[in-house]
């Protein structure tokens, strides 16, 4: 059975640090998982970007917040007035590819360059994220 192991005999101060590592832990292991998997949605919406125009792979930038309840993990594009009007026309307008972005797609055909670069970076990653923040809480408190 898994669990934060206690003898009897301990006293409950002993158990409250025990939960307190244990949650340090957990934090620091969810933490690392979250981090892992904003560069893999980043790079996976830089490689879906079309890249005629503006630079939106270079573009891309993740930023770390301390929240009250934790920390969270922001993959977002920006550069500039110009780069964010041409990246929200790229992620949500409906357009034919330039031969730039072609190109790019005809390198990597199993990839799909265009529209919704970042929301299916996102999706795509969605389901190992949540298994991986799972297995991360479990082995934490299951020692």
């Amino acid at each position: 059975m898994g669990g934060i192991k206690w003898r009897a005999g301990s006293s409950p101060e002993d158990l409250g640090r025990k939960f307190k590592r244990a949650s340090v832990e957990v934090k620091k292991k969810a933490e690392g998982v979250m981090r892992s998997h904003a560069l893999i949605i980043k790079k996976q919406s830089q490689l879906n970007a079309p890249v005629d125009t503006h630079n939106l792979e270079k573009s891309h930038h993740i930023r770390k917040r301390r929240l009250k309840s934790g920390i969270s993990y922001r993959v977002f594009v920006e550069g500039g007035n110009r780069v964010n009007i041409y990246a929200q026309i790229m992620h949500d307008g409906h357009y034919n590819l330039g031969p730039k972005s072609q190109k790019k797609q005809a390198a990597n055909p199993d990839n799909i360059v265009g529209r919704q670069y970042l929301k299916r970076a996102i999706d795509d990653d969605k389901e190992a994220l949540l298994k991986d923040l799972d297995k991360a809480l479990s082995e934490g408190f299951n020692k």
